[in-house]
């Protein structure tokens, strides 16, 4: 075998002592070089799921990686088995935490986690670009274990608006770091609240545009349907009908083609809610 071959391995399961006694479960990081592992990397992470892991770099491991987790990152063995039971529910509105670190010290590494995770609710996949510059995430959500009106349990899993998308990193600020999900297809909009212009210069000529990016809030509520109250206030009559989430969102376009979600939480109350303006 020649020296100096390496490999970055992610694995999750349990550690046991010899005796058998439990000693922690989750997602467990190593560098392999020809036959020898490392130290465990994400230890003093607590050790969370890991759903994808990526590297780019040179082999003495000097690179940058990202892992995206499987779940949140506070989830041990026995919350994944209550979700699996459907006793446990998925986050909604918060994204899927992506760890990242600029120099893989396999000693003491330091991990970052996104201030702005990918949207999503679980399973989030990343990947580095060829040159390193820019960084993709895919995520998953409660629809991807829906089976049908007949499967037991379904209609509490839901089937649809589960933030499951497509993110890109890298474009601003650290990569890794802020991640914005790209295209408004992936997300439940019922109307559009605000849009606003951020002008690229006060001096235009009038007929010109100084449009240099456009801002839209989208409102994505649950659906059903709402009584009308006499001499009261109306009434609304949730139907989830499998729906999972109901995130509200900013976007941000600076081409007028292409969309990135800078922002997502579910809002309180009814702005501009049409149906009754």
């Amino acid at each position: 075998m020649s020296s100096g071959r390496r490999v970055m391995v992610a694995v999750n399961g349990f550690v046991f002592q010899r005796d058998g006694a439990f000693v922690a479960d989750g997602g467990f990081l190593f560098w392999l070089e020809n036959t020898k592992l490392s130290m465990e990397m994400l230890e003093h992470e607590d050790n969370p799921y890991i759903a994808s892991l990526d590297y780019h770099g040179d082999k003495a491991m000097m690179g940058k990686t990202l892992v995206g987790l499987a779940f949140p990152k506070d989830w041990d063995f026995l919350d994944i088995d209550a979700w699996i039971d459907g006793d446990l529910a998925l986050p909604v509105c918060v994204g899927v935490q992506v760890l990242r670190s600029e120099t893989t010290d396999v000693c003491c590494p330091r991990w970052d986690s996104a201030c702005k995770p990918p949207s999503g609710q679980a399973f989030a996949t990343v990947k580095f670009t060829p040159d390193g510059k820019m960084a993709y995430a895919v995520t998953q959500g409660e629809s991807r274990r829906f089976e049908g009106e007949g499967f037991d349990g379904a209609q509490g899993w839901g089937r649809w608006a589960d933030e499951s998308a497509f993110s890109i990193s890298g474009h601003e600020d650290v990569l890794g770091n802020a991640w914005n999900q790209s295209g408004l297809i992936d997300t439940d909009i019922d109307y559009i609240a605000d849009v606003a212009v951020a002008s690229a210069s006060s001096s235009a000529a009038a007929c010109a545009s100084a449009c240099s990016c456009i801002y839209m809030g989208t409102i994505n509520h649950w659906t059903g349907y709402w009584e009308e109250v006499i001499g009261g206030e109306p009434i609304w009559h949730p139907d989830a009908e499998a729906k999972v989430g109901s995130c509200d969102s900013i976007w941000r376009s600076c081409d007028g083609k292409t969309w990135l979600r800078i922002w997502h939480k579910a809002l309180e109350g009814m702005p501009m809610e049409p149906y009754w303006m």
